[in-house]
C-alpha cells in the first residue's frame, strides 16, 4: 500500500506551489514590492513573475525599477520563493522597451502582402524581426545582459512573453532570401515563387512547405535557442510562452511551429537550479 505524506500535501515544497503572474503598475517602489511579496508568501504562493504593465510611472530599467527588482529578489530569498522577471516593457517580448526597434528599419518586423495580384513587403516600426539573429542579440543586450550585470544569477529566471514573427500574416525577414537558398538550393525571392505562398499554382506545395519550415526554424534558432543558450550559460532559467498557440494555423502565422520553440523552455525546466 502506498503511503501518502499528507503533511507535504498541506504545505508542499516551494517548487510545487503556484507562481503569480504579477503586473507592476503605477509607481512601483521597493517598499510596495516587498509588501506584495510578503502577502504572496502568506497566501501560499511559491514565487512570482514580475511584469511591466500599462500605467507604470517609473522608467523601465531605470534606477527605481532596478531598486524594486533588488527588493523582490532579496525578499524572495527571505521566504524561499522563486523570483522571475519578465524580459520586456509590456509585450510582446523582443523590442527591449523601444531600444531594439529604435535601432532602425533593419530591425523592424516585416510581412508579405498580396494586393492586386502583386507581392510586396510591409514593416512596422513598433515591433521587431525575431527571425534575424542580430535583432535578438540587441534584445539580449537591452534586457538580459542588463539584469545579469546588476544581479548575476541571483535572479532565478527570466520570462519571455508572447514573442512572435508577425500577427496573422505571412512573416518576412531580410535574411530569408539568403537562408532559403542555403537550405533548399533555389530562390524564394522571385515573383512566381512568392505568389506560390498565396495562390494554388504549380509547385506551390513544396514552396510553401519549405518557406514555413524555414520561417519556423529561424524563429526557433534565432530567438528561443539563442536566448535559451544565453540563460543556460548564465545559470538563469528561461521560461515563457509564444503567442496564438490555440491552433496550428494561428501558430504558423504568428509563431511558427510552437513545440520546437518550447524545447528551449523544457531544457531549462529539466536543468532546474538546486
Amino acid at each position: 500500500m502506498i503511503k501518502i505524506n499528507t503533511e507535504k500535501l498541506k504545505t508542499p515544497p516551494v517548487e510545487y506551489r503556484p507562481a503569480n503572474y504579477w503586473g507592476w503598475l503605477a509607481d512601483i517602489t521597493p517598499e510596495e514590492s516587498s509588501w506584495q511579496v510578503e502577502e504572496m508568501y502568506k497566501a501560499g504562493l511559491g514565487g512570482y513573475v514580475a511584469h511591466s504593465r500599462g500605467g507604470r510611472l517609473i522608467p523601465y530599467m531605470g534606477k527605481e525599477w532596478l531598486e524594486s527588482v533588488r527588493t523582490v529578489i532579496d525578499t524572495g530569498k527571505k521566504y524561499g520563493m522563486t523570483a522571475i522577471m519578465d524580459d520586456e516593457d509590456g509585450w510582446p517580448s523582443g523590442f527591449g522597451g523601444g531600444k531594439v526597434n529604435g535601432m532602425g528599419e533593419d530591425y523592424h518586423v516585416k510581412w508579405l502582402i498580396c494586393e492586386n495580384d502583386k507581392i510586396s513587403v510591409k514593416s512596422d516600426k513598433y515591433y521587431v524581426d525575431n527571425m534575424n539573429p542580430k535583432t535578438v542579440d540587441a534584445f539580449i543586450q537591452a534586457g538580459y545582459e542588463s539584469y545579469y550585470k546588476k544581479f548575476g544569477d541571483e535572479l532565478y529566471g527570466i520570462f519571455s512573453d508572447e514573442p512572435q514573427l508577425a500577427r496573422h500574416s505571412v512573416p518576412w525577414s531580410d535574411i530569408i532570401p539568403e537562408e532559403f537558398i542555403k537550405r533548399y538550393g533555389y530562390d524564394i525571392n522571385t515573383e512566381e515563387n512568392l505568389r506560390a505562398i498565396f495562390y494554388d499554382i504549380n509547385g506551390c506545395e513544396k514552396i510553401r512547405f519549405d518557406f514555413w519550415k524555414l520561417v519556423s526554424g529561424l524563429f526557433e534558432t534565432s530567438y528561443a535557442k539563442k536566448i535559451g543558450g544565453w540563460c543556460g550559460d548564465h545559470n538563469i532559467i528561461f521560461t515563457g510562452h509564444t503567442t496564438c498557440e490555440e491552433s496550428f494555423a494561428w501558430q504558423m502565422q504568428c509563431s511558427g511551429s510552437t513545440m520546437p520553440f518550447y524545447e528551449w523552455f523544457c531544457l531549462a525546466i529539466f536543468q532546474l537550479k538546486p
